[in-house]
């Protein structure tokens, strides 16, 4: 027979506000990470080889900081939805609570 599962609101609420945080912070950090990284791109010469590499360099900078946002965003998102499911979950214990003591009631 499978054993049941516990559902704790509270604390999926909790782990939902941690991860917007973090999301929210990832992203700043990671703004700050390609401001300081960007103040060094003249670091590659004024040369045709200097060039060359700050080409191939700006490239893959911009496509690993999008990757960077786009995973801060999804963390943020999932923080998001891990609270709307917590809501739920509030609401549907609640739910049951009342629809339990009518019963109860009737009963009596």
């Amino acid at each position: 027979m499978a054993e049941g599962f516990q559902v704790f609101p509270d604390d999926i609420g909790a782990s939902a506000g941690k991860l917007l945080e973090i999301g929210q912070s990832l992203g700043s950090d990671i703004d700050s990470f390609q401001a300081q990284t960007e103040s060094l791109t003249s670091g590659f010469g004024d040369d045709d080889l200097g060039s060359a590499i700050a080409t191939i360099y700006q490239a893959a900078s911009e496509a690993a900081f999008e990757s960077f946002h786009d995973n801060a965003e999804g963390l943020g998102e999932i923080g998001q939805e891990l609270q709307a499911m917590a809501e739920e979950y509030s609401q549907i214990d609640v739910a049951h609570q009342e629809a339990f003591q009518q019963l109860m009631g009737r009963m009596t």
